[in-house]
């Protein structure tokens, strides 16, 4: 099972620290996988995508990921983000459509398992 964490809603401090509570919440969803990790931003209504496709090691991947982190979050009205870590699962996560969050033409996503699809009858879909 794939680590997944979030927040939509607002905080009234407009000093409190997003990216100590995203990393606390990624170093928690560690432990549920750490083959890659992406996190979905909303901020003042602009839709970033953040993706580590490779084994996450904190010394290296996550200070990569913080720099990106903190010019993304440089002025911040509206903050809602979601974010997932993986566990190895089918396919290469260097490869975009193995990364999360999953992205289509129109949806961006988490998801917790594989999904395949190839041969989906989508007449029987329970």
């Amino acid at each position: 099972m794939c680590g997944i964490f979030g927040l939509v809603g607002d905080i009234e401090d407009k000093d409190f620290d997003f990216i100590e509570l995203i990393n606390l919440q990624l170093g928690l969803s560690l432990n549920r996988g750490r083959e890659g990790f992406g996190l979905f931003i909303k901020n003042n209504n602009k839709i970033n995508i953040l993706k580590v496709k490779e084994i996450v090691n904190e010394k290296k991947n996550i200070k990569n990921f913080n720099l990106e982190l903190n010019i993304l979050l440089n002025k911040i009205v509206n903050l809602e983000y979601f974010g997932q870590t993986r566990l190895p699962t089918i396919g290469n996560v260097k490869l975009n459509s193995n990364s999360v969050p999953i992205e289509t033409e129109n949806f961006i996503g988490v998801h917790n398992g594989n999904i395949f699809f190839e041969n989906i009858d989508y007449n029987n879909l329970e």
